[in-house]
């Protein structure tokens, strides 16, 4: 009969929808990018709040640069900085003479509304890393940084420029030489608290989909009459339709509190961001992803000069 054949061809669809959906994966930590956003963003009145409670932090940070499906890597240890939120970024030297002030995408851009406005940071150590003949310095210069925030969201971003002096090599590794970003989500400790409760609430409902679409499935497959078999099928359809539209495939996890610490303003810094490059402007083009990076809080005695 013809409506068996077709009944069992959704089956098959079913089956693979299925196995698509349960393998699929969120993406953990996935940094916010509110500077890419529509041109009319609303500023968020508490950015100028957020940075200044930053001021005198020191960090300690370590950039892992390579692709992520490539055993290829440059390990950087022990970047140290120290922010500054008294003082703008230092502007442009004359006649080519330094500082060259590295552009972020936030003051910037397109939209410098979401943004705190560039800061300027110290770097106590520039980072090293080692090869065949020992310990080598990366050549950072011109530091600066930002919040990125865009109004009503539950996260933004922390931004950390650099210029690299000339390209780095280790092995077949690279560090291309030109501007440097390392990007940190951010998040409000009320946010977080929200986003965690809408991830689980959506990844509740779509567990339910799920089994009301399998459901649906064994009920068809088991059952011989081609018109209920063809209503558990629209049934199974319609639990595959509400389980598309929930956002669960495309939700991002949101930090677990040891993914987190705690900086000024009452503020969450997750420990795992990502390092990228970008040529030109920030009103178009692409970004490059570079590497990922983790970072720490540093008392002012570890330090080093």
């Amino acid at each position: 009969m013809k409506i068996s054949t077709d009944l069992s061809s959704l089956a098959t669809i079913f089956l693979a929808l299925s196995a698509a959906t349960a393998s699929t994966k969120v993406a953990a930590f996935t940094i916010p990018l509110p500077f890419l956003s529509a041109i009319n963003s609303p500023s968020n009145p508490l950015l100028v709040d957020y940075a200044t409670k930053q001021n005198s932090a020191k960090l300690s940070i370590r950039l892992d640069i390579g692709k992520w499906d490539s055993d290829v890597r440059l390990p950087i240890d022990n970047l140290q900085i120290c922010l500054d939120s008294t003082s703008p970024r230092p502007g442009k030297g004359k006649n080519g003479e330094p500082p060259h002030p590295v552009p972020l995408p936030g003051a910037d851009g397109p939209n410098p509304g979401l943004s705190s406005g560039a800061l300027a940071l110290d770097i106590v150590q520039s980072g090293t890393f080692v090869t065949l003949d020992g310990a080598q310095s990366v050549p950072l210069t011109d530091g600066a940084w930002e919040i990125v925030w865009r109004y009503g969201n539950p996260a933004g971003s922390i931004i950390f420029a650099f210029r690299v002096s000339y390209d780095v090599r280790r092995n077949e590794a690279r560090l291309p030489g030109g501007r440097l970003y390392v990007s940190y989500p951010l998040w409000t400790s009320d946010g977080i608290a929200e986003s965690r409760k809408y991830v689980a609430d959506i990844q509740a409902k779509a567990e339910q989909y799920k089994t009301e679409r399998d459901e649906a499935i064994s009920r068809a497959e088991e059952c011989f009459n081609p018109l209920m078999k063809a209503l558990h099928f629209r049934e199974a359809f319609a639990a595959q339709e509400r389980l598309d539209i929930s956002g669960v495939k495309t939700l991002q996890e949101v930090p677990e509190a040891l993914d987190l610490i705690g900086v000024g303003g009452d503020l969450l810094l997750c420990r795992y961001g990502t390092v990228w490059t970008k040529d030109g402007n920030f009103f178009g083009g692409d970004h490059e992803l570079l590497g990922s990076s983790t970072i720490r809080s540093v008392e002012c005695d570890e330090l080093k000069p």
